[in-house]
Formats: C-alpha cells, structure tokens, sequence
C-alpha cells in the first residue's frame, strides 16, 4: 500500500511502526519459549515491571515521532543539535519544526525514563539479567543520541541515518526484554510465596 499509493504519510508511518511491533513479537516469541524461562530465578522489586513497561512504550512512542519526522521529509526542519537555531525552544512556525523539536522532546523523555529504569533494577533485590538489560538499554540510549546528533550534523547522511534507525529498534527491543523479565521475576516470587506454605522460605 505504501508503494501502490505512492508514500502517504498515514500509509508509511503505520508501516513503520507496524514493522516494529513485528519484530518486537519476534523478541517476545523468543524469550519466551527459551530454554532458561522456566528457570526459578529469585525475585526482583515490584515497580521494576511497571517502570521498564512504561519506558517500553515511551520507546515505542519517540519511534512514532521519528517515523513522522522521517516521512514528513522534517529531519533537517531544525538544522544545528543539540540547540535549535542557536537557543533552546525553536520558533514553531510550521509543522515541520514542530514535529521534529518534538521527537528531541521524545528523546529527553525517553532518556529520564531509561534512567529512571536502570536505577530501579539496579537496586532491585536479585535479578542480576534484568540490571545487565538495563545498563544494555543505557548504553543503547547514549549511542542512539549520538546517532541522532551525528544524522543532523552529517546532513542525514545514509549511515548514521539507517543506524539511528538501527539502534532504535534495538532500543525497543531490549526495553521490551527487560519488561518480560521484570515480570517473570516478580510473578515466580508470587508463585514460590504462594506454594512455600507456613514457616518455610520460598527460596533455598
């Protein structure tokens, strides 16, 4: 469709994000029919899920943004990073400006929120797998900021356009591990509480 009817926007962006949701599927798919998922693990804190599942859809959103702005030809609408037009709020005074500051509002949001995350599974009891997705999904935060300030600076050059790209799926992705396992290790602590009965530990 998105050829056929010659790049809509609707068309393209949902075709974007149609193949993120794809691929995440295909993450999903193979965390959870690996072989370490039924492994006990001990468990992690209780916001842990929430937090890596909200920073999972922040993610999901700012990838939306850059979508539009890529479709809407607005990836040069503000030609200098990290400040737009030489200050810090650009003038808005047309659609292009306005989406493209908005995915760098996207990516701050984004960033506290990864943040956010990884101070969370890092004082998380256990878990050791959901503290090293963490510090994986901050490394991938810096390298995919840098890639979008070397895009600007580079002129959308192919490379470090693609590779912004890149990175941002596996941003998505990592987020979404992240979340699964959050999950997992506070649904198996619920469990072990559960089944453990009167006076005896849930763990070994």
């Amino acid at each position: 469709m998105t050829v056929l009817y010659k790049l809509p926007l609707a068309v393209s962006v949902a075709h974007a994000c149609l193949g993120q949701i794809f691929f995440c599927l295909t993450v999903a798919l193979a965390i959870l029919t690996g072989a370490q998922w039924q492994d006990p693990v001990p468990g992690a804190s209780s916001a842990l899920p929430a937090i890596a599942a909200a920073t999972t859809a922040l993610v999901f959103g700012q990838l939306l943004l850059g979508a539009l702005v890529r479709h809407m030809g607005a990836g040069l609408a503000i030609p200098d990073f990290p400040l737009a037009f030489g200050g810090l709020v650009p003038p808005l005074e047309s659609p292009y400006i306005t989406v493209h500051f908005a995915h760098r509002i996207g990516a701050l949001v984004v960033a506290l929120a990864v943040v956010a995350t990884a101070a969370v599974a890092a004082a998380a009891p256990g878990g050791r797998s959901a503290r090293a997705a963490a510090l994986l999904v901050l490394a991938l935060l810096v390298l995919q900021i840098t890639l979008g300030g070397v895009t600007i600076w580079s002129r959308r050059a192919v490379p470090a356009t693609t590779s912004h790209l890149v990175v941002g799926a596996a941003l998505l992705a990592t987020s979404l591990a992240l979340t699964l396992r959050a999950s997992r290790f506070v649904g198996w602590r619920r469990v072990a509480r559960a089944t453990a009965g009167p006076g005896r530990h849930p763990f070994p």
